[in-house]
């Protein structure tokens, strides 16, 4: 029976001609060949989202560029102008800067990168379609979505490349590799968050990374915040003892309605910037603004400044009341708040638990010190040459939030202790 049984070995030169003809039905299946079209569409799609993407932001800047011109009374001159000033405008917001022969404007509005990004990241999820199934479970592994996002992040590059070359005139210069490389990385980071998803990004960190860095990012989230919190207070609270002032400012300019509409947008744009320098106000050393005005948490000196209508939250020249001072608590707080989450989500011992309060506080000094930094830049001729936070304030908030977290994974030790 066992003889019966056997399978009979097969002839030589049999198993090529069966594996051959399993590899050629494979190949026919229909399902693999969905599988490659769909991976060749994957690639192609992500290229043309990068290039679909920077366009709409192009197309963005220069509509508002044409809005203000066309609503300034010399809508009549030349339409290569406004053209060249939209594509400028689009390059600045990946760092380029602008360099004339009578000014130079190094300053980033943080507001219009951020809209870029967002941008990146809603033309990446686009892509995303393609890389899972319809049960929503992921159809391919990480290669094929890197794959993507370096396609993505070329082709977007590419067109900030072909605006730099088609843009270019005689005496105007932009820094074309920073802007290439804020281009990529910005379009890169975006469209890696829109094809994986914020929540499934989130639920790989959280199975992925152990749990002492995920206390660390958390606590340095949350400093990070009240930091912002803090900064978001103290300007709406100036700003609101400072209408009058600023409808002089607006009733100076007397702007059309596209001029106003114009003067909201680069008020908008330039939100975070004015938000760093205020945060640099609250560290201690403050912030230059052009020639002879400088801001710090003791005093006030204000020189001439241009007519710009957020410029009237400055307070006047002369020593800040005694009561602002207590302001610079809030640096403090926010370490403290860091360094409380992070001992509380940390495992170990105190000590480790106490390492684990101080990085998360040297995290979030890290990362306001550098926005802080980020706020600054030339903002054109004469007097707006220099303007921006004093370069003291990133190794004075690594100090102090470092120290705030210090305090406050100390504090959430002895909590425990006393709760035992």
């Amino acid at each position: 029976m066992t003889d019966l049984l056997t399978r009979p070995a097969p002839a030589p030169g049999t198993t090529d001609v069966l594996r051959r003809v399993r590899l050629g039905a494979s190949r026919l299946d229909p399902r693999r060949t969905r599988t490659r079209r769909r991976a060749r569409r994957g690639w192609l799609g992500a290229c043309l989202a990068g290039v679909a993407t920077a366009v709409i932001g192009l197309g963005v800047c220069i509509a508002v560029v044409l809005a203000g011109w066309a609503g300034s009374g010399d809508g009549d001159g030349a339409l290569a102008g406004p053209l060249r000033a939209g594509g400028l405008a689009w390059l600045i917001g990946h760092g380029s800067g602008v360099r004339t022969q009578s000014a130079d404007v190094t300053a980033t509005p943080l507001g219009l990168t951020l809209s870029l990004a967002v941008l990146a990241f809603v033309g990446a999820r686009r892509v995303r379609v393609g890389t899972r199934t319809r049960e929503g479970r992921p159809a391919r592994g990480a290669s094929d979505v890197a794959v993507r996002v370096v396609c993505f992040a070329t082709a977007y590059t590419l067109v900030v490349l072909a605006v730099e070359a088609l843009g270019s005139v005689a005496g105007v210069h932009v820094h074309q590799y920073r802007s290439l490389l804020v281009a990529w990385v910005l379009s890169a980071g975006a469209a890696a968050l829109g094809l994986v998803g914020p929540r499934t990004a989130m639920d790989r960190a959280y199975r992925k990374l152990p749990f002492t860095v995920l206390a660390v990012g958390r606590g340095a989230v949350a400093g990070c915040c009240v930091v912002l919190l803090g900064t978001v207070g103290v300007f709406t609270t100036l700003l609101l003892l400072s209408v009058g002032r600023f409808a002089d400012l607006v009733a100076r300019l007397d702007p059309t309605w596209p001029g106003a509409v114009l003067l909201l947008v680069t008020f908008v744009l330039a939100l975070p910037n004015v938000l760093g320098l205020t945060a640099a106000v609250l560290l201690g050393p403050g912030f230059a603004l052009g020639e002879g005005t400088t801001v710090t948490a003791t005093s006030v000196t204000i020189g001439s400044l241009p007519a710009w209508p957020p410029l009237a939250v400055l307070p006047d020249t002369g020593p800040v009341p005694e009561w602002a001072v207590a302001l610079l608590a809030v640096p403090v707080v926010a370490g403290m708040t860091a360094g409380w989450l992070a001992a509380a989500g940390s495992p170990g011992g105190p000590l480790h638990r106490l390492m684990a309060a101080v990085a998360a506080g040297l995290l979030a000094g890290l990362l306001v010190g550098g926005w802080v930094l980020a706020s600054a830049g030339a903002l054109g001729p004469g007097r707006m040459a220099e303007a921006g936070a004093f370069v003291a304030c990133l190794p004075v908030a690594l100090a102090t939030l470092g120290a705030g977290a210090l305090i406050g994974g100390c504090a959430h030790l002895v909590a425990g202790r006393v709760h035992r």
